[in-house]
């Protein structure tokens, strides 16, 4: 391709930029007032009827946040190319998710989190050990 001008050239070079959360990053998390969570993705090529959103809960273990997983393929039928989705985000979200939507539209889809107020009362308590008798 040719250009007439470093301003065309520049346009064609750097125009994608006006989402950065979709042509750099694969997915960006924000805050959100009242205890919501956005997290946006990149999922073009699929549609509602062909994605899995989950989250899984921490447990006991390293792992001490959610784990946002989504997962989603389809078929192109015009040139047979498979698109596909399979993100697995650890949110860096202390408190705790009560629920979480979804909606998918033109490419972008839009995950929403709500949490709450963590129990007061649930205050767990460390107990000193002796790490050369401590048996894992």
């Amino acid at each position: 391709m040719t250009y007439t001008t470093l301003f065309d050239l520049l346009d064609d070079t750097f125009g994608t930029f006006n989402r950065p959360f979709k042509e750099i990053e694969k997915y960006k998390l924000y805050k959100k007032d009242n205890g919501y969570y956005l997290f946006v993705a990149n999922a073009i090529g699929i549609d509602n009827d062909n994605i899995e959103v989950s989250l899984e809960q921490p447990e006991t273990g390293i792992r001490v946040y959610p784990r946002l997983v989504i997962k989603g393929k389809k078929k192109n039928p015009i040139n047979e190319y498979e698109y596909e989705v399979n993100y697995s985000a650890n949110l860096l979200i202390k408190e705790p998710i009560e629920s979480i939507n979804y909606d998918l539209s033109d490419g972008v889809l839009n995950v929403i989190l709500k949490t709450k107020e963590p129990d007061a009362s649930q205050k767990l308590t460390a107990s000193r050990v002796d790490l050369s008798k401590f048996e894992w």
